[in-house]
């Protein structure tokens, strides 16, 4: 592929042709940087598993949707 570049190129020049050369590049990074102070301002929402190695506390409340705090199942507030 690179080589038939290089060719339509070398053509373009020897007979003076305008060509255009489009490139499209795509990055995307992922950082994963701690937060200051290790607090997170603002809603934070998880879309797949959330794992704590440790402890969770809350001031306030924890609304589960499907299954919460060793196995019991909590379906719209209800146990």
């Amino acid at each position: 592929m690179k080589v038939i570049r290089h060719f339509i190129r070398w053509l373009a020049k020897v007979f003076k042709a305008d060509i255009t050369i489009r490139e499209t590049v795509v990055k995307t990074i992922v950082e994963h940087l701690p937060p200051e102070g290790g607090v997170i301002e603002g809603d934070l929402h998880v879309q797949g598993n959330l794992t704590a190695t440790g402890s969770i506390s809350a001031k306030g409340g924890i609304t589960c949707k499907d299954t919460c705090e060793e196995g019991k199942e909590v379906r719209d507030g209800k146990q």
